[in-house]
């Protein structure tokens, strides 16, 4: 009786194991395909994104310290193009935005859910940074009109601006915006009016959101970059006290959360200043 039901059943057996094991294996392969596009893409755009980093966050330390005080920032839209600092600090600004737009659009038909932990926090920081540009929720408990993009981005505005530096499969580099400068004018609009004259004694809060901004990058490359481009805990304190600590520290604790990067290492660090 036994040897009839186990003759009876062990095809069936067989074959809902040959069918369960054929579906774990297009699930695994699946998974494994996500992983390496995700990682190939990340691979391809990473040293440029970290290079375009560097500058801005070099840009933004020779800043701080005294050359907002030099008004070489404060200008007239219309002729932007004569103040070469002004020119460069558009260009550094916006490239970062431009390489993490670029990375993002080739992975939109990705599901990077499956990217290995150290690839998913490359893609959180893709993510987090033109964040702190366009998120009004970084101004709770201000006053602040939300309608108007004066001392943020709209999102689609970040978009499109990024765009627009993103030529074939590269950004363009300073010597093309500059070459090609009268072309990019209307979208740099906005970022002209969001730096010109920015200063920590006035009373906004767009000087708060750069200073988030450069944490962030400062995190990013402390994370992903070479060791030269590490910045120590001590010059961490020192260029996010220079003139003064942003006000909205508080608020982006609370954004990071969401991003569930509250735990980041390099992140983390800021916290001891709340």
């Amino acid at each position: 009786m036994i040897t009839l039901i186990i003759a009876l059943f062990t095809p069936k057996l067989k074959e809902l194991f040959d069918r369960q094991f054929q579906l774990f294996k297009l699930q695994s392969e699946h998974e494994y395909e996500q992983r390496k596009e995700v990682k190939k893409i990340l691979s391809k755009n990473k040293i440029q994104l970290l290079n375009a980093c560097e500058e801005l966050n070099h840009r933004l330390w020779n800043f701080y310290g005294e050359n907002y005080l030099k008004k070489w920032h404060k200008i007239d839209v219309i002729d932007v193009y004569e103040h070469y600092y002004f020119v460069s600090f558009i260009y550094r600004f916006i490239a970062v935005f431009a390489w993490v737009r670029k990375i993002e659009k080739e992975m939109v038909y990705l599901d990077t859910t499956f990217a290995l932990q150290e690839d998913l926090d490359f893609i959180k920081f893709l993510r987090l940074l033109p964040q702190i540009l366009y998120d009004a929720e970084l101004y709770k408990g201000y006053s602040y009109e939300r309608s108007m993009a004066t001392d943020h981005f709209f999102r689609g505005q970040l978009e499109n601006l990024a765009e627009k530096f993103i030529t074939e499969d590269r950004v363009c580099d300073f010597t093309d915006f500059c070459k090609n400068f009268n072309a990019y004018i209307d979208e740099i609009i906005p970022v002209c009016n969001f730096l010109n004259d920015i200063s920590p004694n006035e009373d906004r809060l767009r000087w708060d959101r750069l200073q988030i901004l450069h944490i962030t990058i400062m995190a990013f490359l402390n994370t992903f970059g070479y060791d030269f481009q590490y910045t120590d805990v001590d010059q961490i304190d020192k260029i996010t006290s220079i003139p003064r600590k942003s006000r909205l520290l508080n608020n982006f604790l609370d954004m990071v959360r969401r991003m569930k990067l509250e735990n980041q290492i390099e992140l983390k660090k800021y916290w001891r200043q709340l």
